[in-house]
């Protein structure tokens, strides 16, 4: 199950769009524009932002260029009626990682596209676990396969082991023959 804000000015269609949603398991917080959906991102953390570009005040360009500055981890899937914006989009650079679906579309094309985003993310996640030395460490060996469907467990996991990976002592071999020990603690992992 995956936190998506939803930003759709047409109140029908994001009505469809959070029950559909919704009924494929995931959580939706529905905003009609973008100045609600900023709102709602300072409240809490989303795993996606689902927007649609065209909309009055803050578009779904902006939005998503302000949500990412905020929450560097969400993902984007932009909705849009209109081909020449998406491209646009595309170009600008709002997120480079962004999808874009092109209005009309299937209410399952649009579930699978989700949960694609979502699987992709989850991978990296599981990737960047088993490289810094295992979640098994992390959640308990009993608890690995439910941690494995966990993207924020995953990710908080992998950082760990990638911290302690960093704080331990190595020897090193220099040019010249000599062993050197060192003990490399990058600032960022200092905050565990």
């Amino acid at each position: 199950m995956a936190s998506i804000i939803l930003a759709e000015d047409d109140s029908s269609l994001r009505t469809f769009l959070g029950k559909a949603l919704g009924k494929a398991g995931h959580m939706v917080t529905s905003c009609e524009d973008g100045v609600e959906a900023i709102a709602a991102l300072e409240l809490r953390e989303y795993d996606l932002l689902l927007a649609d570009i065209v909309m009055p005040g803050i578009d779904g360009i902006e939005l998503a260029q302000r949500a990412t500055a905020h929450l560097p981890d969400i993902k984007v899937l932009f909705i849009t009626g209109f081909a020449a914006v998406a491209l646009n989009a595309q170009k600008t650079g709002a997120n480079r990682d962004a999808k874009i679906l092109s209005k009309p579309f299937h209410l399952r094309e649009l579930v699978q596209k989700v949960d694609r985003i979502l699987q992709e993310e989850a991978a990296q996640a599981r990737h960047l676990a088993r490289r810094a030395g295992g979640i098994h460490r992390f959640c308990g060996a009993a608890q690995t396969s439910a941690c494995y469907n966990r993207p924020e467990t995953i990710k908080r996991a992998a950082f760990q082991g990638i911290g302690r990976l960093a704080q331990r002592e190595s020897t090193s071999l220099t040019s010249k023959g000599s062993l050197v020990q060192s003990q490399y603690r990058p600032p960022f992992f200092s905050k565990t």
